[in-house]
């Protein structure tokens, strides 16, 4: 019993220790997250954009503010700011940088700051949009933000990249009307998919897929026609075969090429035995 004794009071001391030097060191940190309140407010900046850079995003926005409620006046407050937005990106918050880039531009319209505010707001957007097969709001906005920079500031630093931002965001809606489209023909819904996979190619003239697009509207119009009521299937069948020559140059290399044509000759040989 001495021996447990003796080992809780050894572990107390121990406990004790530690506990004072966390305080000790907590109190440290704090000292030293003050001390840069005894700058001036152009060293508090400097110090503030190398955390940002340093990518210590929390400690820079925390700089920042203190400069922004002390010195809101003072034209600091424009280069303050400007960093302030966009240490969201950092923590992970693009609506709350896109929100503080607008606000920005507002503010400070003369700023020399204002074609790149235009662009990372931009970027906000694009952060926020969503994988193709959700809602596509983000992707519209970020595209739009995105063509607003680029008529406002065609030769600025940040336009090729830009570009290729709108490009990846076009790209996001290209697949999404596909698949929305795809969606209406797995569930059966033949005419709707015919129509939306229609619109798809009219949409979109540097479609990627067109070939399998252009595919799945030959199949989508011969699978709504041999499954309409008798009166009407010689009209739908005749369509079915207006489309696959239609397409018949863009089917012609695919790998749906041989099925396309199965289609077709189907169609073909229903139409003869109706007549």
């Amino acid at each position: 019993m001495a021996t447990i004794s003796r080992w809780f009071g050894v572990l107390s001391i121990i406990m004790l220790f530690l506990a004072g030097s966390c305080a000790t060191l907590k109190k440290t940190t704090q000292k030293e997250k003050e001390s840069y309140k005894q700058l001036p407010p152009d060293s508090i900046l400097q110090y503030a954009i190398n955390l940002y850079r340093q990518e210590k995003y929390w400690q820079a926005q925390e700089a920042l503010k203190y400069l922004l409620e002390e010195y809101r006046t003072h034209p600091i407050a424009e280069k303050a700011y400007y960093y302030y937005a966009l240490t969201f990106f950092g923590i992970g918050e693009p609506a709350s940088a896109g929100y503080h880039l607008h606000v920005f531009i507002s503010r400070f319209p003369e700023s020399e700051l204002v074609p790149d505010a235009y662009y990372w707001k931009a970027y906000a957007l694009y952060s926020m949009s969503l994988p193709y097969n959700l809602d596509q709001t983000y992707t519209r906005r970020a595209i739009e933000a995105f063509q607003l920079y680029l008529n406002l500031y065609p030769d600025h630093e940040h336009a090729e990249e830009a570009l290729k931002h709108i490009k990846s965001l076009r790209r996001r809606l290209q697949k999404k009307d596909v698949y929305n489209a795809e969606l209406y023909y797995k569930i059966g819904e033949y005419l709707s998919a015919k129509i939306a996979l229609m619109h798809t190619l009219e949409d979109w003239h540097d479609l990627p897929e067109k070939d399998y697009v252009a595919f799945l509207i030959v199949k989508s119009a011969y699978l709504y026609a041999i499954n309409s009521v008798e009166e009407k299937q010689r009209e739908r069948l005749q369509e079915v075969v207006e489309l696959y020559h239609k397409f018949e140059l863009l089917l012609k290399n695919s790998q749906h090429a041989k099925e396309a044509r199965k289609i077709y000759e189907d169609a073909k040989q229903r139409l003869n035995k109706q007549s």
